[in-house]
């Protein structure tokens, strides 16, 4: 278990996943998303695996993100 996987990510997207920039297409910008995060976790020296170990697969989480997001915009 990666303690900072985990707050890597749950403090990553609420920074960059919010309802007003909900795409048309989400699987597109999840997968853009997801390479973004990869790329912000490793450049703090966090491999993907420690991520999605706990996490599960990274763009499947961030979709899951988008959907809530705009579900709380749309209710």
């Amino acid at each position: 278990m990666s303690d900072r996987g985990v707050e890597f990510i749950t403090s990553w997207v609420p920074k960059h996943i919010s309802a007003d920039n909900y795409p048309v297409d989400g699987d597109i910008k999840a997968e853009a998303y997801a390479k973004e995060c990869v790329a912000d976790a490793q450049k703090t020296g966090i491999p993907v695996d420690e991520i999605e170990g706990d996490m599960g697969d990274i763009e499947t989480y961030i979709l899951e993100a988008m959907d809530d997001a705009f579900a709380l915009k749309w209710p």
